[in-house]
């Protein structure tokens, strides 16, 4: 879990920079339901931690990844319920379970 690693205070710095960067790299290079993917399995999850997310607190200056830090920051503003829908396109399990990963690019 990635959360371990920022949670770790043994963690340089500079890793946690690094992961931080990849996942903005990674969302811009998305597709919609990629980003959603994202934002849903991991940086929700992440941002429940008020030091995480003040890490990704710059992404509030890049309109795209402010987008990201929004929707990503009511998972924890709205106790572990988030209003994010997957956009159209996203795919579903017959389990009924979502996770869009088959279409990540």
């Amino acid at each position: 879990m990635m959360a371990t690693l920022f949670d770790n205070p043994s963690t340089r710095t500079s890793v946690l920079v690094g992961l931080r960067d990849w996942l903005a790299s990674l969302y811009k290079a998305s597709s919609e339901v990629g980003r959603a993917a994202l934002v849903n399995g991991a940086l929700e999850h992440l941002f429940e931690r008020p030091r995480i997310r003040k890490l990704f607190r710059g992404w509030k200056a890049d309109p795209l990844l402010a987008a990201a830090f929004a929707d990503a920051s009511l998972w924890s503003k709205k106790g572990g319920d988030s209003t994010t829908a997957a956009p159209a396109g996203y795919l579903a399990h017959p389990s009924g379970v979502t996770d869009g990963m088959q279409d990540w690019r």
